[in-house]
């Protein structure tokens, strides 16, 4: 986490498609939080939801929609430090062109 200077709050660093996310990391920040957080910041065409967004950090899926952020990364570390969680997620409707795209290329193949 990176301690904002002003404030003193810890802060994460999210990534999803190549834009970062600066969030302010405070006690009770929630898993689900920070997934609609990323659902608001990306393009509307995307038309994703919250449960479309899978969280990883350290190479590890955050399942626990409940689960608190801050009690997890500021218990696991004293040290300063960025923490940077990476967001992935697929919305149904690109799924859904991804899937027409894979039939028709199938269809075409020999």
């Amino acid at each position: 986490y990176i301690m904002d200077a002003t404030t003193l709050q810890p802060k994460l660093i999210v990534t999803f498609r190549g834009k970062k996310l600066e969030i302010e990391l405070k006690q009770g920040l929630a898993v689900q939080e920070i997934k609609a957080r990323v659902v608001t910041d990306a393009d509307p065409s995307l038309e994703l939801t919250p449960d479309d967004i899978k969280l990883m950090y350290k190479g590890k899926i955050l399942t626990d929609d409940n689960q608190d952020l801050h009690q997890m990364l500021i218990g696991e570390t004293k040290k300063v430090k960025i923490i940077r969680i990476m967001a992935t997620g697929v919305s149904s409707t690109e799924a859904s062109t991804l899937h027409s795209k894979f039939q028709q290329g199938l269809e075409r193949s020999p």
